[in-house]
């Protein structure tokens, strides 16, 4: 039986979304919860409801704000067991119409900030006995993204790179989870500039899956499950698929 209620749980974008239902949820079930975001305010809202939640305001494009972050986590508890890196951001535009600084901003939440927030964050994770990361990524990495170009490459970058800190952090006895969500009901259409989908999953699905994961020792997690199915004959149509 996994044990949340000795647990210290790191959590990005905690203040909406996935973010938000994972915190509220795993505190319910008696976990430490550490919660990153830029809004202090909805921070300052999630710890009036849940007793056993910290916030730290942090916008994760600055690596200072991650130390910062990392060390005030240090001193709250000296380890983190789950990270959870659940934040990121699209943006809705053709691949050749970004700007440059377009392209970083959304490389850097969806992938860079990722690699840095491990980086700062694995000499805690090294000290839970049964370490675990959550990397949140998306099922469009499967195919091809075309109204959502920089995010899907960005997503690709961190599918990759979960790949490889899987195998390079078996020998520490640390978890590698990749989670693959589809359409999920948040902010995250209308922030990229998109009309809100009718149809998805809500964030509370998507959250009984991450834990689900993380008790049953699960590595990759496609949610809706088919999603699994559709991912694989993508991969080997000889047609792009683009969606």
């Amino acid at each position: 039986m996994y044990l949340w209620n000795s647990k210290v749980v790191l959590i990005t974008g905690a203040s909406s979304g996935i973010g938000l239902e994972l915190s509220k949820e795993l505190c319910r079930r008696g976990a430490k919860v550490i919660g990153l975001a830029r809004s202090l305010d909805r921070l300052r809202r999630i710890e009036g409801l849940c007793k056993n939640f910290k916030g730290i305001k942090c916008d994760l494009i600055n690596y200072e704000d991650i130390k910062e972050a990392i060390s005030k986590v240090r001193k709250y508890y000296g380890r983190i067991d789950v990270l959870i890196n659940n934040a990121g951001g699209g943006l809705a535009k053709r691949l050749i119409e970004h700007t440059v600084s377009e392209f970083e901003y959304i490389t850097k939440l969806n992938y860079i900030s990722v690699f840095n927030l491990i980086h700062e964050a694995l000499p805690l994770i090294l000290k839970s006995k049964e370490g675990v990361i959550v990397n949140v990524i998306t099922a469009g990495v499967f195919v091809y993204l075309r109204r959502l170009p920089s995010y899907g490459a960005a997503k690709s970058a961190l599918h990759y790179l979960s790949q490889i800190l899987r195998e390079e952090l078996k020998e520490y006895g640390i978890r590698v989870i990749c989670i693959y969500p589809g359409v999920v009901k948040t902010e995250f259409f209308r922030r990229a500039g998109m009309t809100q989908p009718k149809k998805g999953i809500e964030p509370k699905h998507v959250v009984r899956s991450i834990i689900k994961a993380i008790e049953d020792g699960k590595e990759n997690v496609f949610i809706p499950s088919y999603l699994r199915l559709l991912t694989a004959l993508a991969k080997i149509s000889p047609i792009r698929v683009f969606i």
